[in-house]
């Protein structure tokens, strides 16, 4: 292979050294950044024309494209086809002469190897806008009072023009000829492809007078931040298992990902020390790689974790962040299941919350289950307030997070208080509507078999609640909670030895019966008791005594 060919070889690989042609964008904002320059500006034109004449000499195809740029596209409005101009402007250090002829036209040159702070390799970079083959590029730049044009052609040749008017930084400009339909298409995929690479950059990026930029940040209630000179790192727990990553360079993307090396867990790691292959298709992993690779593992396994807990124990003591406390204990439950360990020291610390504003710990929560005293409501109320002093009531709704973490430690979760315990203290009594008459008149029934009910009430079960199966609970003391399973069925003997009657309004018998009493009181009660008697086998004798009765208290009401 000769010379020339082997030159014209390794020249054809760099300009179509990336998967994409248009990350090329990527290459001049980082020699942009490189160069110092405090922002980049990148926008479009289109103007219509005819085909540009493959047959012109070397440099003259670059000048004709410059010429319809300055004619403002005079040509045919109508025409399929038109040049496309990529205008890519910064403000840094620009070019002189001797930059121009040693670092920009000659690909292997540059001073950049052993500056941290430059990943770019400015050769290389700056070959890879032919890879869309456009028609013509025109470099103009200026540095230390000179300015100067260079145009290339597109076969790659290129020509050197020393400007009159002064060049502030560098502007570069790309022609290429292009249909209508296709420059809309170039120019969306371009906006996509700058704000894939260049979304964290130190300096502003403005597309077609859009800055493109996103937060160097990660949407988690536990993130933990980290500095120090040259790197900046950003993690936190995620609900995706496989969770995002970011590895940046100055803020341009070196390799993102949706696979997290830890799960549940995202990070973006942005480090002047680490570098990519030539190709930009890796992270090069080297010795600075691996030093950052123990950063991320050390605040993945010890720092995050730790953090994530305090933040646990600072929320169980706010009621008002409860939705907060559930995510982050939500958090934690999926860090043991891929760690599977529980730290000692986290079961002696106050993370669980109770529905009365205290916080205990897992270690406590364990003690009063093996006693039967743990339970868990999603509120405090009348109930939990008698509970208090026998029993620990955590604040937790059913299936929660924290009722998982609990099933954790202890190993099962703690039953709810209000589907275990008959408790009818907020029950609506006498002289409540609908309740007065009716509730007397089963008091005087109940008295006709030996009982003495002192008081008759209402109220509506909720699904779940103990008791809501049945029509009613006869309790010694409704303002006391008893087990459900302590309170036996309603039946002649229990409503004898019962003081409070409490209905259920959610059973829609009782609630019928309800609306009866108001025109029919003792038709209403004589049917309700019978209803309630029918399971413990109602004696006939009994049943005509209660009916008799029912009968007599009407008449004497309607007469």
């Amino acid at each position: 292979m000769t010379e020339k060919l082997q030159k014209q070889t390794i020249l054809d690989d760099l300009v179509n050294q990336f998967a994409d042609p248009l990350s090329f964008f990527r290459e001049l904002i980082q020699n942009a950044i490189d160069a110092g320059s405090g922002e980049v500006n990148v926008h479009f034109g289109f103007d219509p024309h005819s085909k540009p004449d493959a047959t012109l000499p070397p440099g003259e195809g670059a000048s004709r494209a410059l010429q319809r740029e300055a004619d403002g596209g005079r040509q045919q409005a109508g025409s399929l086809k038109g040049t496309m101009t990529i205008h890519v402007d910064d403000f840094g250090e620009g070019m002189n002469r001797e930059i121009i002829e040693t670092k920009l036209t000659r690909l292997f040159s540059s001073a950049k190897d052993d500056d941290y702070t430059k990943i770019g390799k400015f050769g290389i970079g700056f070959v890879s806008v032919f890879a869309i083959e456009p028609e013509a590029v025109c470099v103009d730049t200026g540095r230390t009072g000179e300015s100067w044009r260079v145009l290339f052609s597109a076969d790659k040749t290129y020509e050197l023009y020393k400007l009159d008017h002064p060049i502030e930084g560098t502007q570069i400009r790309l022609f290429k000829e292009v249909g209508r339909e296709e420059f809309d298409d170039f120019v969306a995929r371009a906006r996509d492809v700058i704000m894939h690479w260049c979304k964290h950059v130190p300096i502003p990026i403005y597309f077609e007078d859009e800055e493109l930029a996103a937060p160097f940040d990660i949407d988690s209630p536990c993130k933990l931040e980290h500095r120090e000179e040259g790197t900046r790192l950003v993690m936190g727990f995620v609900d995706s298992f496989e969770a995002p990553f970011g590895y940046y360079n100055r803020g341009l993307t070196l390799k993102e990902g949706d696979e997290s090396p830890w799960p549940h867990i995202a990070f973006k790691l942005d480090s002047r020390y680490l570098e990519h292959t030539l190709t930009r298709d890796q992270i090069l992993e080297d010795k600075n790689f691996h030093k950052a690779w123990k950063l991320l593992e050390e605040i993945a396994t010890e720092r995050l974790p730790e953090k994530l807990v305090d933040l646990i124990e600072a929320e169980a003591k706010h009621p008002a962040g409860r939705d907060l406390h559930e995510e982050l204990c939500g958090h934690l439950l999926r860090w043991l299941e891929v760690d599977g360990a529980l730290r000692r020291d986290w079961s002696k610390r106050p993370l669980i919350p109770t529905v009365h504003g205290e916080a205990v710990s897992l270690r406590e929560c364990e003690r009063r289950a093996n006693k039967g005293q743990l339970f868990a409501e999603p509120e405090a109320t009348a109930l939990t307030a008698r509970l208090a002093d026998d029993y620990l009531v955590i604040r937790a709704a059913d299936d929660s997070p924290i009722q998982r973490l609990i099933d954790r430690t202890v190993g099962h979760r703690p039953p709810v208080a209000s589907r275990q315990f008959a408790f009818a203290a907020q029950a609506a009594g006498a002289p409540a509507a609908g309740i007065g008459e009716l509730g007397e008149q089963l008091a005087l029934l109940v008295r006709e078999m030996g009982g003495a009910l002192d008081w008759v009430g209402l109220l509506e079960f909720d699904d779940g609640v103990a008791g809501n199966d049945r029509m009613a609970l006869a309790l010694e003391d409704r303002h006391e909670p008893v087990p459900i399973d302590d309170v036996p069925a309603c039946g002649e003997a229990s409503l004898c030895e019962a003081h409070h009657l409490v209905l259920n309004l959610s059973d829609e018998r009782v609630d019928k019966l309800v609306r009866l009493s108001k025109k029919e009181p003792e038709w209403a009660a004589y049917t309700l008791l019978k209803l309630l008697l029918l399971d413990d086998e109602l004696r006939p004798e009994l049943d005509s005594l209660l009916a008799a009765r029912a009968v007599e208290r009407r008449k004497r009401r309607l007469d």
